[in-house]
């Protein structure tokens, strides 16, 4: 048997060769593929049609990660200004106008970190005045200046996840539909339009305007101008809200300490007093069951709601699942991997976070199969289901390429709901007999590197005469600026 070869490494090796091969944005030719409008308008996906001023497309320079962390991201993206236009068949569902800074129109840029480096970019899309994109039946609850377009291609596992998320009770799932994205005259493919992780107070992640929290445990931490690093587990976090031009000092040196103390509590059991456990666990359970294989890109979003102390750090929302369904008979990597803090909750002295994933099982699984069962009924006797698999075949013979049929992507995800359940009913029972706990936290390393093994997962050095744990290192001090620009709360 091949040894287990993390997804993200993986990729990373992969697109380390193509920017070898091809080297930086300016090489990568756009999509110029003319489809007839009339037929995109035919399908019941909403048509996504960007003209930009001067037909201008966006673009970036490839960055690669530095030595000791991982991944392959982006930088020096430029927000290209324009119009964008949603119809469906006869109807101009929404037109933002020509752009008028602060007034009308909109701006894009790709986004991302390695899906960036495909053909088919994933965008950002801000207007300049907030509005629903998704045409709901409440506007005003619904808008917001911020998307984003994910090329996803005509296949519905995004659409199937979110509808996990919304089964097995996570606090929010973003609204998505999918649509057909032509830029500037150009056919780019099926994507899906999907709201953008965001505070909200109305319709998104309702944390406190002044006190509130979002905040990401990210890999591509090296690409980002503020973050803060934790000693106890070594993990990176960056802001999602308040965004990185609007923290302050006194923020981040805040939620980094709580961070810190919240590491702590993982390690001696006290974890209850930090984290929201119905939360993470149903979070966990979801990844477990979409059998997601990235954890690098699991996408690990923390909310605190606002600075009261009893409130906690939530896991509000899945995101990224384009690896979902790879994991068969095997836990999600990030179930059973170092990325996050799931090995210690689960195998804790305090039973607390492993009697909850317990419990959330035994509450969703006798329903949540059949629901989901039924959802894909649903999809496929629909008029969705149609559109998709009239917009594969276009897409093949647009993008010269042949995929699976529609009726087979259901098939598939049928067979996976189906073996998934069985295999973590068996697997559930193993997790209810005790088991030695696991050592919660390394000691800190010799040095200030970090070191991964070639399956890309954290590998800790240890070493004699120091510790971090329970308060030996001192809290985060200060701000500081790096030679290369970048900014990091450090501790002593």
């Amino acid at each position: 048997m091949y040894p287990y070869v993390h997804s993200h490494t993986l990729r990373t090796w992969v697109l380390s060769l193509v920017i070898a091969l091809l080297g930086t944005a300016d090489t990568w030719a756009q999509s110029e593929v003319q489809i007839d409008r009339q037929l995109l308008l035919s399908t019941t996906l909403p048509l996504v049609e960007i003209e930009s001023v001067d037909g201008e497309m966006p673009t970036c320079d490839y960055v690669t990660h530095p030595e000791g962390a991982m991944g392959e991201s982006i930088t020096n993206t430029t927000k290209v200004p324009g119009r964008v236009t949603i119809s469906l068949r006869d109807a101009v569902l929404y037109d933002s106008g020509p752009y008028v800074q602060k007034e009308s129109g909109m701006t894009f840029k790709i986004r991302g970190n390695t899906s960036a480096y495909l053909e088919r970019k994933p965008y950002k899309i801000k207007l300049q005045k907030k509005a629903d994109l998704l045409s709901r039946d409440d506007p005003q609850r619904f808008a917001d200046k911020n998307w984003v377009l994910i090329p996803t291609g005509p296949w519905i596992d995004l659409m199937v996840g979110f509808r996990l998320s919304q089964l097995i009770g996570l606090e929010w799932t973003p609204a998505m539909q999918y649509v057909n994205v032509v830029i500037n005259g150009n056919f780019q493919g099926v994507y899906a339009l999907v709201e953008q992780i965001r505070r909200n107070e109305r319709c998104r992640i309702n944390v406190d305007k002044t006190t509130g929290y979002i905040i990401e445990r990210d890999p591509y931490w090296w690409n980002e101008d503020v973050y803060f690093s934790t000693e106890e587990y070594r993990k990176e976090y960056t802001f999602k809200y308040p965004e990185e031009e609007d923290v302050t000092l006194d923020q981040i040196a805040y939620v980094s300490g709580l961070i810190r103390q919240m590491e702590q509590s993982i390690t001696d059991g006290t974890y209850d007093e930090y984290i929201d456990i119905p939360s993470w666990a149903t979070w966990l359970l979801a990844h477990d069951i979409l059998g997601t294989w990235d954890s690098g890109g699991s996408n690990i979003f923390l909310a605190k709601y606002d600075d009261n102390p009893t409130s906690l750090f939530k896991m509000v929302c899945l995101w990224d699942l384009d690896s979902m369904t790879r994991m068969k008979d095997a836990w999600a990597p990030i179930h059973t991997g170092p990325f996050f803090y799931f090995p210690q909750l689960l195998s804790s002295s305090n039973p607390a976070f492993l009697q909850a994933y317990l419990d959330k099982w035994s509450a969703v699984s006798p329903m949540l199969f059949e629901d989901m069962e039924s959802y894909l009924d649903s999809i496929s006797q629909s008029d969705l289901g149609a559109s998709i698999s009239a917009m594969k075949a276009i897409e093949e013979q647009a993008f010269h390429y042949q995929g699976s049929t529609f009726e087979q992507d259901i098939a598939d995800l049928r067979n996976w709901f189906t073996t998934r359940q069985r295999w973590l009913s068996q697997q559930m029972s193993i997790l209810q007999t005790p088991v030695a706990p696991l050592e919660a936290s390394p000691s800190s390393p010799s040095s200030s590197t970090t070191f991964y093994d070639l399956s890309g997962r954290r590998v800790f050095l240890h070493s004699c005469g120091t510790s971090s744990h329970h308060g030996l290192v001192p809290p985060f001090r200060a701000l500081l600026l790096q030679p290369n620009g970048k900014k990091i709360i450090q501790g002593r």
